[in-house]
C-alpha cells in the first residue's frame, strides 16, 4: 500500500481510496440520470429507458447503503464480542 501512495501516478491516494471510488460514483450517476430525465420530454423515445435506468441505479445505491450498514453493524457486534471475551478472560 505504501508503494502506491508514493507513486507519482497515484496522486497520493491509497489503495483503499481507489477501491472506494466506483462506489462513490453511484450517487453521481443517480444525479446525472435524474437531471437527464428532468430535461427529457416524456414523449421522447428514450424517456422510459432513462427512467428505468434511474430506478435500477437508485435500487443499486440503496442495496449498497443497506449492505454498508449491515457490515458496520457486524463490525460493532464483533467489537462487543471481543470486549466481552477479553473481560471474561481477565
Amino acid at each position: 500500500h505504501q508503494t502506491l501512495e508514493r507513486d507519482e501516478n497515484s496522486r497520493g491516494l491509497s489503495f483503499d481510496s481507489y477501491l472506494i471510488m466506483p462506489v462513490q460514483r453511484i450517487p453521481r450517476y443517480v444525479l446525472l440520470l435524474q437531471d437527464l430525465l428532468n430535461n427529457t420530454v416524456k414523449e421522447h423515445l428514450d424517456y422510459e429507458n432513462i427512467n428505468g435506468a434511474l430506478g435500477r441505479v437508485k435500487d443499486f445505491a440503496n442495496y449498497i447503503n443497506v449492505s454498508k450498514r449491515q457490515t458496520e453493524n457486524l463490525e460493532k457486534l464483533r467489537a462487543i464480542q471481543e470486549r466481552l471475551t477479553s473481560d471474561a478472560e481477565d
